[in-house]
């Protein structure tokens, strides 16, 4: 850290500060969570609108980037979900069930640019949580909470004038441990006995973020 401020300090006159302020949807890849939900709706032929696979998450994503020179030193915060909903008559009343995926990530990060072009890579502390609805009740439960460490590469084109810039950036956000998501299993299927040990899943998302910075541009 000491030798990052003293780099900053050094390169005073050249730095830039920005806002960051963008829109981010990717493909979630997770068999573990897909095959769930495929046993809900068999195990529910009543159904007339199954659930279907949450395949696609997209959110807001905010943040500053402090550019030096032909780097840039990033923090961000992004909030990506995706929901399904599901419905049918069961017994002569109306079945409903919605249940809805996401992560928040908090990540630092560095890009690098080359004329408009650029890459860069992020490391991110990201909290999967999935939610279902609780029946007649306008609210959601929180089945499943919990924390991972990830790491995003991505290359970037930007578009700018003196005070802002459009920047475009196709990701990859690869995580370094699994999540156990045997809790939504058991939510579903309170009498299953598929071991806990069977819903270790590693999710990963493949992206693209449409990315708005505020301020000075070089």
């Amino acid at each position: 850290m000491t030798l990052l401020l003293m780099l900053l300090i050094g390169v005073e006159g050249k730095t830039q500060l920005n806002i960051k302020v963008g829109y981010s949807g990717g493909y979630m890849e997770s068999n573990k969570i897909d095959d769930i939900i495929g046993r809900f709706n068999d195990d529910k032929p009543f159904l007339e609108q199954p659930l279907g696979n949450i395949d696609f998450l997209s959110g807001l994503e905010l943040g500053m980037r402090y550019r030096f020179g032909i780097s840039a030193f990033e923090v961000s915060m992004s909030d990506l979900s995706g929901d399904s909903e599901a419905f049918g008559i069961k017994d002569g009343n109306p079945f409903e069930e919605t249940i809805t995926t996401g992560f928040r990530s908090y990540s630092i990060g560095v890009d690098n640019f080359i004329g408009n072009f650029g890459f860069g890579a992020s490391i991110s502390s990201r909290r999967l949580k999935i939610d279902t609805d609780i029946m007649g009740f306008d609210r959601d439960r929180t089945v499943l909470s919990e924390k991972g460490i990830a790491s995003r590469f991505h290359i970037f084109y930007q578009v700018k004038s003196n005070n802002v810039s459009l920047t475009l950036k196709p990701y990859i956000e690869i995580p370094w441990e699994s999540y156990n998501i045997s809790a939504l299993n058991r939510d579903y299927f309170p009498d299953s006995t598929i071991p806990d040990s069977e819903f270790e899943t590693d999710i990963t998302i493949f992206g693209i973020s449409l990315i708005f910075y505020n301020g000075p541009q070089k």
